[in-house]
């Protein structure tokens, strides 16, 4: 044994799974550049908890984690199942409370639930503030404590969650403190529904449910004061005790465990997603229901289609179940799962693995589609996969880990003997027994060798190196564990590593020194490696950051050569160090997201800051370069500072370039100045009179701001239930506010009254540092509609939950809607692909679609790394897993109606810092979406886009879509790293002009896959011509940068306003806007 250390549960699996996230996070930087993972290896960190010494129980525990994680995640019969319910966990804008609501029936009694409760009050509840106060008082239930944990939520008067504290389980007391002196929503959230919940004083708030929040009593805190005796009077729910019946009504299915959904009797509307039960035994469970009435409940169990009560497979034919009571226990209702056969009939196909493996993975993949059935792993020869269906199978083990010992990795192997699937031979699983001897011996592959230094000279030992094939296969699962060929080596005392078992291709390799593997009793564990922090990670052969991967040095192997001296020599790390203070106060500030950009290439360089509880901080390790240093303090809603560049910058071109050259770069400071908020209500009562919106008549829907001065894009939120919405991080300037409803007949309206953007009574909102700005829009009235359907080009099939945007002509925003949907609510019947935009006045619109597209994969997986302020390496890696892995997944290429292809180009610099600065509403907001991503609120509009005119009150139908799928393979098209000033471009682009606005001058950038003549041409908004900058002129393959400098052709000064560029080149046109000020 090298090491005596004991891991933890997660941490029995950390060399497999370390082997994935490399495998995914280095694939999706190849397929789409994709910011988010520009997450450094730093931010990947397992939890160690508490130590373990009882090596069996450890094991006992491993396997019932694999249970439960790798071969759940990964069945390919639930696979697109768990990604849907991965992308809307991920996607859907939640509050706090939301968010709590969600992981707080998911982890019930477990460890998790109180750590989602310390984790939220400690995000409320960081700085106490000043002249605060509390709520107290009891929950009141039958019995001496309380059968379920419950928590006391306090609203403010915007309706978001202002703070939050656990019942005892015992004293049935509770305390909220920390809260500022105002007004406050008070309601109750218990465990797996065990209660019928309230909003104070005694509504009814079931679910979760806030549509009587105007029947509440408000509670008022005084400052410094605690206001006590907030009681709650909760009912017990009534119970439910299931138990499910195989099709001969008398086998319980005790081997499947289930999910519940609850519809109302007289509508197929689900209630209830994902029905939380508390599972009592094998076949028996206990569900919890806080409604009254008749209604329908359904059963699918884990890998199996939905049963409805009694025994029906459409939810038509279920029978009713009457709920008039809350007291006392219901009698067992019998589920006959007629899917299911009288017996298990699973079996099992058992063997050996012999070759140098350390770690060996045994897939079982079924013969007649591919798609993995189980998969069994072994640390020693023998080997058994379990529960397999009666059929075919081809089994194929890998091993993944042997090069960290010393006898080295060795080739993927069919069973029998076989390099490929063609030579494989099928195994048969017969029904209830066990297929024995199938017995697999691993192949011998290349070598990569090389020694790794200090850029001394100096060997350093325990450092791992990836080798990643680049011959990327189509993500499925049958590809993904067949072919991905990774290779994890590390190094002796020497420095020398080799890495061995490698299939023929082409590699890249990346030295990873936050990590090493020790091994104790044969058991690998995944920890901090000797020379973190002390070295600068890199690519063969000296490229440093993720971004730049394409730039590395590919590794050619053939059959069982070896490719040795493949040297790294790492330089030392370096590191930005300063104070992180209020800029007002000098108060110190512990909390901040912090990124470094490469000046060069505007590359996010990422790296977790280590803060002090006193406000300093560390960020490195970083190689010699020069950066741009953005930082974002206190992301909480009790204290919004603005997000900033070094010296008080606030955009990427006007940040001040810091130089890292041997040493370390000290007193780099931030003095966060407090950034504005706008706030306000919705009002939908027509003419004399306010009437707020909220969950009893209209919400959920974004409210929109947008920069007064150019029309681009600043932040968004939803309105929430009482009819309330923030717009917090606003930066001093001047700004113009739209409200989107999404129901007939609210029409979009601007703060002041104005129909669109340039509509002079949409009134502008001027907002300096530190003001609150408080503003309520009247929202008006419009009859008229467009509709249509949203179809696949290739299958014809339609195309669900897809948004379709209505834009005025100046690319902003007025209108959206949700594909099937009714009353742009999702509901679960057959997709038709139809939409229908309401509310819309008389004019001309231009109509384009947002469905799961290249640009909505990058946009996903931006705010998920990127503000994760504690990665978990296990939850991540199965996530991202399950995203490559679920091939019934489509993305689709979205379109300007019509039938004009939408192609977008990011500004990578552009993007990180708009989510810094701004935040996403997705930090304290709700929304109905059924995902949650940056929603392109505006755009500009193509000129060959076909504008749709519509009538006074009328109605347009038949605006179709047919959008084409995009493979997940390809989903690099169209990002880009606008700051990158040479280089060849591999499409025609018009890339953002900087600095904009300008004064004096702007750079205009263009990119040509080829060598092209173009035109470049600047007009004012009433489409005149300014200036000519290129006509028709030869420019070489590349990136090129064009500079207006304010003029127009006759020489002289144009005045302030907006202005476009055009580009164009072989019947391609691109347009920006620019914005001059004098």
């Amino acid at each position: 044994m090298t090491k005596t250390h004991i891991s933890t549960n997660k941490q029995f699996f950390a060399g497999f799974i370390f082997i994935f996230f490399i495998f995914v996070q280095l694939t999706s930087i190849a397929k789409s550049q994709d910011i988010g993972n520009s997450t450094n290896d730093a931010n990947l960190s397992l939890a160690h908890g508490n130590q373990d010494t009882d090596l069996s129980s450890r094991l006992s525990k491993a396997k019932t984690a694999y249970d439960a994680r790798i071969r759940q995640s990964l069945s390919d019969d639930v696979q697109l199942k768990r990604m849907k319910q991965e992308i809307q966990k991920r996607l859907t804008p939640e509050t706090l409370a939301e968010k709590f609501v969600q992981e707080f029936r998911q982890t019930s009694d477990k460890k998790g639930l109180a750590e989602t409760v310390r984790y939220l009050h400690d995000y409320l509840t960081t700085k106490p503030l000043q002249d605060a106060g509390s709520i107290s008082g009891n929950i009141i239930a039958p019995g001496d404590w309380l059968i379920r944990e419950v928590t006391v939520l306090a609203f403010d008067t915007y309706g978001y969650i202002a703070g939050l504290a656990s019942a005892e389980r015992y004293s049935k007391e509770y305390r909220i403190e920390n809260l500022p002196p105002g007004e406050y929503y008070v309601l109750t959230v218990s465990g797996k529904y065990a209660y019928v919940d309230e909003m104070y004083d005694n509504v009814a708030a079931p679910l979760f449910s806030r549509q009587a929040w105007r029947d509440a009593d408000k509670v008022t805190v005084s400052a410094n004061a605690a206001t006590e005796n907030i009681n709650f009077e909760l009912q017990p729910s009534a119970q439910l005790f299931v138990t499910l019946y195989r099709s001969d009504s008398t086998t319980i299915a005790t081997e499947y465990d289930a999910t519940f959904a609850l519809t109302k009797f007289d509508d197929a509307e689900v209630i209830i997603k994902d029905l939380y039960e508390y599972y009592q035994s094998d076949g028996n469970f206990m569900v919890y229901l806080p409604l009254l009435g008749d209604f329908k409940l359904g059963v699918t169990p884990e890998n199996q289609p939905t049963t409805w009560y009694k025994n029906s497979d459409n939810w038509n034919d279920a029978d009713k179940i009457s709920i008039t009571s809350f007291a006392g226990k219901t009698d067992s209702l019998d589920i006959i799962l007629n899917q299911l056969g009288n017996t298990a009939q699973l079996g099992k196909i058992s063997g050996t693995v012999t070759g140098n493996g350390l770690f060996k993975m045994v897939f079982a993949f079924k013969a007649s589609d591919l798609s993995l059935a189980n998969i069994a792993f072994t640390l020693s020869s023998f080997y058994t996969i379990e529960d397999l269906p009666p059929g075919e199978y081809y089994v194929y083990a890998e091993d993944y880990l042997g090069n960290i010992s010393e006898e080295g990795s060795m080739l993927g192997t069919f069973y029998n003997d076989a390099a490929t699937l063609a030579e494989a031979e099928k195994v048969v699983v017969q029904e209830g027994q066990t297929t024995y001897g199938i017995n697999i011996k691993l192949r011998k592959g290349a070598t990569i060798k090389g020694k790794i230094t200090d850029q001394n000279g100096n060997p350093l030992a325990e450092m791992l190196v990836v080798a990643l094939n680049m011959n990327l296969p189509e993500a499925s699962a049958f590809n993904l564990f067949t072919q991905m060929h990774v290779g994890v080596g590390m190094t002796d005392s020497t420095g020398d590593y080799r890495i061995t078992g490698l299939a023929d291709g082409d590699y890249i390799l990346r030295t990873l020194s936050d990590y090493t593997i020790t091994i104790f009793w044969g058991f690998p564990s995944l920890e901090d490696g000797p020379h973190k922090g002390k070295v600068v990670d890199e690519f063969y052969k000296g490229i440093h950051n993720l971004f730049d991967f394409s730039k590395a040095q590919k590794i050619a192997v053939q059959d069982t050569s070896t490719v040795a001296n493949i040297n790294f020599a790492l330089q030392k790390a370096k590191f930005f160090r300063g104070q992180l203070s209020d800029a007002l106060t000098s108060e110190s500030i512990n909390k901040a997201l912090m990124i470094a950009f490469v000046d060069s290439s505007g590359f996010p360089f990422y790296n977790i800051p280590n803060i002090g509880y006193y406000g300093s901080y560390e960020l490195g390790p970083f190689p010699s370069g020069k950066y741009r240093l953005l930082a974002a303090a206190n992301h909480e809603q009790k204290d919004f500072y603005l997000a900033e560049f070094y010296e008080n910058a606030t955009t990427f071109a006007d940040a001040k370039v810091l130089e890292l050259v041997d040493d370390d770069l000290e007193s780099i400071d931030f003095a966060f100045d407090k950034a504005a908020v706008i706030q306000g209500h919705i009002d939908i009562a027509e003419g004399v009179g306010y009437e707020p919106a909220g969950e009893d008549t209209l919400f959920n829907f974004p409210v929109v701001l947008f920069k007064a001065v150019d029309g681009s894009f600043s932040r968004n939120a939803y309105v929430q239930f009482d009819g309330g919405f923030r717009l917090p991080r606003l930066l001093p300037g001047s700004y113009k506010l739209v409200a989107l409803p999404m129901d007939s007949p609210f029409a979009a309206t601007y703060y002041g009254g104005g129909n669109n953007f340039e509509d002079l009574a949409s009134q502008i909102i001027q907002v300096e540092s530190g003001q609150v700005r408080d503003v309520n829009i009247e929202l008006e009235k419009a009859g008229g509609a467009i509709s249509g359907h949203v179809t696949s080009k290739d299958t014809g099939k339609p195309v669900a939950n897809c948004l379709v945007i209505a834009y005025d002509q100046t690319g902003h925003a007025i209108g959206m809607a949700i594909t099937d949907a009714s009353d742009n609510e999702i509901v679960e019947e057959a997709a038709t692909g139809k939409y229908q935009l309401t509310g819309l006045r008389v004019g001309q619109y231009f109509l384009c679609t947002y469905a799961f597209t290249d640009e909505s994969e990058i946009a996903i997986k931006v705010p998920q790394y990127l503000m994760a302020e504690d990665a978990d390496l296990f939850d991540m890696v199965f996530g991202l897993l399950e995203s490559m892995l679920a091939t019934d997944m489509n993305l689709y290429a979205d379109s300007w109606y019509n039938q004009v292809p939408l192609r977008t180009e990011f500004n990578i610099p552009e993007l990180v810092t708009s989510f810094l600065i701004y935040g996403m509403a997705n930090e304290y907001d709700y929304a109905r979406y059924p995902f949650y991503m940056p929603i392109p609120f505006q755009r500009p509009i193509p000129y060959s886009a076909t504008p749709v005119l519509l009538a006074e009150n009328s109605t347009l139908q038949n605006i179709d879509f047919q959008l084409a799928v995009d493979n997940m393979k390809d989903i690099l098209l169209d990002v880009k790293a606008d700051y990158n000033h040479g280089g060849a471009a591999d499409d025609f682009a018009l890339l953002s002009n900087y600095p904009n606005p300008f004064n004096s001058s702007t750079n205009i950038r263009i990119t040509l896959p080829r060598q092209s003549k173009i035109k470049v041409s600047i007009y004012n908004v009433r489409g005149e011509e300014v200036i000519n900058l290129a006509d028709n002129l030869n420019f070489q393959q590349g990136v090129h940068e064009l500079k207006w400098t304010g003029i127009n052709s006759e020489g002289q000064a144009a005045p302030t306003g907006l202005y476009f560029v055009l580009f164009e080149t072989e019947n391609i046109r691109r347009t920006a806007k620019l914005m001059l000020l004098r």
